[in-house]
């Protein structure tokens, strides 16, 4: 695949034996993949594979390399409610958890007024990496603001998808001349709502460390605990070249001969007729 070249993934020294490390993206398949049969179960067709046997779907999972989360990271998410008296001034606020009792702050006398009523306001989204990482790599976590995409990016369809969050990463990348990454979301790993902004980097000459925003897509109240080592950021290598296209009919009979070959097998079609098999180094 590289041809003898090599892509460097390098930390700083009191990290390398500490946090979890970049491999091949064969390595991180996802849970229900892993579980997933070969066969779909309770049918007699000869040709019932699951996805497991499609060979572009093991290509897009396999290729390039995975960053793994570098630490456990809690996302705590809460409600927020106003507390109002009988003409509906705001008295007070809090954030509410699944165990707190809405029914308890009635009757409630806050500076010489009574609580009547309780309204919700929003919703309250925190991140928090260990203490302990920030004494050894700084701040995990930065933001963007909102008007860098602007009102007519979709992501403010998300609960929190206005919250423009940023993963300050501890890896430098280097790729040899002509090379760059593209840093984009785990293929068909949905197992937590971290969605990163996709970018590419030319690692050949700009080797400080990419850093990643994203945002959180759910909106669930409680805490939800993402622990390290989860698959984070695909990082795909490839080679700065301009390319051609052009639009036009397409060749009836090539197609039609192809699929006269595929017709010849039962499994593996494209596998054992078209598919070039991955050299790694």
């Amino acid at each position: 695949m590289w041809n003898n070249n090599k892509i460097e993934f390098n930390l700083k020294k009191p990290l390398l034996d500490v946090l979890p490390k970049v491999n091949r993206s064969s390595k991180f398949y996802p849970e229900w993949f892993k579980k997933l049969k070969r066969k779909i179960p309770n049918t007699n067709l000869v040709d019932a594979g699951t996805v497991k046997t499609c060979v572009p779907v093991l290509d897009a999972m396999s290729l390039g390399y995975i960053i793994p989360l570098w630490a456990d990271l809690l996302i705590t998410v809460e409600e927020n409610y106003e507390l109002l008296d009988l003409a509906g001034n705001v008295l007070g606020d809090f954030n509410k958890t699944k165990e707190t009792d809405l029914d308890a702050f009635i009757g409630q006398e806050i500076q010489g007024h009574h609580v009547v009523s309780v309204r919700y306001n929003t919703k309250t989204i925190k991140l928090e990496f260990p203490k302990f990482l920030e004494l050894n790599h700084g701040d995990n976590l930065g933001n963007h603001s909102w008007e860098q995409v602007g009102e007519h990016c979709s992501l403010k369809n998300f609960e929190f998808g206005k919250q423009l969050f940023k993963f300050t990463n501890p890896w430098s990348i280097k790729t040899p001349k002509g090379w760059s990454c593209y840093f984009k979301n785990v293929p068909n790993n949905w197992e937590n709502d971290i969605e990163i902004i996709e970018g590419s980097v030319d690692t050949d000459n700009y080797i400080n460390p990419v850093n990643f925003p994203f945002v959180w897509k759910g909106d669930e109240v409680g805490e939800t605990l993402i622990p390290k080592g989860t698959p984070l950021i695909h990082v795909i290598p490839y080679k700065r070249q301009n390319t051609n296209f052009s639009i036009g009919e397409w060749d009836e009979e090539k197609i039609r001969n192809i699929n006269l070959k595929l017709g010849t097998f039962i499994r593996d079609k494209y596998k054992k007729l078209f598919w070039h098999k991955r050299k790694e180094e």
